[in-house]
């Protein structure tokens, strides 16, 4: 597999080797995404998700695939608790979400990193500043500003080795308005990288970028599951990506899972067409 950019050491944050092997040896295969029944319904009517039943185990790197409107986007927006759902349960990291309130939902969504469609970048600071703000969620206002404004030798040198990781290097000192699309997606996934979640969810990191530039960030991605042994969902477009860098296919149409199967050759048209049931 193609590899990606220097091997990346980033932060405390990350659970990195240690956390698999002294997590993974009493937890291997634990269940890090379990969702029951899930559904959502929008106040237009429009169901974005009919009674999905998924989950996902410690160490998997799942490529969602499915037509625009699928509902790929509710489903990992979900999985962030950054929306709430109609009906059914969901368990993230081993918490019953929508018990969740306050301090305890705060610290549920810090073990969470997110690669957002629309980048959610800050334009007109650099991209050391921005890339520094996935420290934010694990700190008081006052040391995530710090961190940002003045970082110390230690903090720029993680938000380069995150950029370099994936080719931007030399932007570190750029604003992200001077960037192109696709340079500003990398500082988006950058930015996640260091923010150190044990579960990634990446809606469509690749949207944006050349072809080198998508197998490049999906190599980084598949680096953190199998080095660092953290679980990455991300939503794809490019069955040709999904089944080279992902462990696991998951295609949904109309809010429902018709295909969930392995990452390989036998299963390639049922991931993309939903023609099969899912296992």
């Amino acid at each position: 597999m193609t590899t990606a950019g220097p091997a990346i050491t980033l932060t405390p944050r990350q659970p990195g080797r240690a956390l698999r092997e002294t997590q993974g040896a009493t937890t291997g295969g634990a269940l890090v995404f379990e969702a029951a029944g899930l559904s959502k319904r929008y106040p237009n009517g429009a169901d974005a998700l009919r009674a999905v039943d998924l989950r996902i185990s410690r160490g998997e790197m799942v490529g969602l695939l499915g037509p625009s409107g699928a509902g790929k986007t509710t489903l990992l927006r979900l999985a962030g608790a950054a929306a709430w759902p109609t009906s059914g349960s969901l368990r993230v990291l081993g918490e019953d979400v929508f018990s969740l309130r306050g301090g305890r939902l705060r610290a549920l969504r810090r073990r969470v990193a997110t690669i957002a469609q629309q980048h959610s970048l800050i334009p007109r600071v650099t991209a050391q500043q921005n890339v520094l703000l996935g420290l934010a969620g694990g700190r008081p206002l006052w040391s995530s500003l710090r961190s940002a404004l003045a970082p110390s030798d230690g903090e720029r040198a993680a938000a380069h080795r995150a950029l370099a990781s994936l080719n931007i290097g030399e932007a570190l000192d750029r604003p992200v308005d001077s960037l192109s699309g696709g340079q500003q997606q990398r500082v988006a996934v950058a930015r996640a990288l260091l923010q150190g979640g044990e579960l990634v969810l990446a809606d469509e990191p690749v949207a944006s970028v050349d072809q080198e530039t998508a197998e490049q960030i999906l190599a980084v991605l598949r680096h953190l599951v199998d080095e660092e042994g953290r679980t990455v969902l991300v939503s794809l477009h490019q069955r040709a990506l999904a089944m080279r860098f992902c462990t696991r296919i998951v295609t949904l149409a109309r809010g429902a899972v018709v295909y969930d199967g392995p990452a390989d050759e036998t299963a390639s048209d049922a991931a993309s067409d939903g023609e099969r049931p899912a296992l």
